[in-house]
């Protein structure tokens, strides 16, 4: 039979080592979380979007081709960048087509003229969720855009270029976001605007 008091020390003792182990645990995972935390507190807002500059175009025509799909042509534009410089859209042609419940999820390729004589092709893919009557007020020739007849309308957008003044095009993440849209009636075009955003790491 064990000594009381030996049996004592012995429960001490490991009682000592569990209450150290939990201790180490509780530090170990202290030291992860701090370390996740500076890791978060660099991004911890997200990427950001920085205003770049805007592109305007005419809507010259637009008709369905095949079921549900749609296609249209643009030109007669403008793109102009916040830092300086711009060009001609030249023309614009798109392959899209129209969802189920009315959303329209589109393709467009542009050619845009710099002003350095230079060339920069658009590609971009985007979407429009419509309100419940806004192919109504479409064909009814209104300006429509987000808050107006629809809820959503964004494109992503990819600028190549082999200009040297425009070369950060090449690298740039650009967001469009639509403004405004109309139709257009007869020989007059309608009108297509967007606002550029490049997406940016936050600092």
């Amino acid at each position: 039979m064990l000594d009381p008091i030996f049996s004592k020390n012995i429960y001490l003792w490991e009682a000592y080592k569990m209450i150290l182990k939990n201790l180490i645990k509780i530090l170990v995972f202290g030291i992860l979380l701090s370390g996740a935390g500076v890791f978060a507190d660099g991004h911890k807002t997200g990427p950001t979007l920085k205003e770049i500059g805007e592109i305007k175009f005419d809507l010259i025509h637009t008709s369905m081709t095949e079921g549900t799909r749609i296609t249209g042509r643009f030109g007669n534009g403008s793109i102009t960048f916040t830092r300086g410089g711009g060009g001609v859209l030249d023309e614009c042609v798109e392959d899209g087509y129209v969802k189920k419940n009315g959303t329209i999820d589109f393709i467009l390729w542009c050619h845009v003229s710099l002003d350095d004589e230079k060339t920069l092709m658009i590609k971009y893919a985007g979407i429009i969720v419509g309100e419940g009557n806004m192919y109504d007020r479409l064909n009814q020739l209104e300006v429509l855009g987000p808050g107006n007849g629809m809820d959503v309308w964004f494109s992503e957008m990819k600028m190549l270029t082999g200009s040297e003044k425009y070369a950060w095009l090449n690298d740039a993440m650009i967001v469009g976001e639509g403004v405004a849209l109309q139709m257009p009636d007869g020989d007059k075009p309608g009108i297509v605007h967007y606002n550029l955003y490049e997406l940016v790491h936050s600092k």
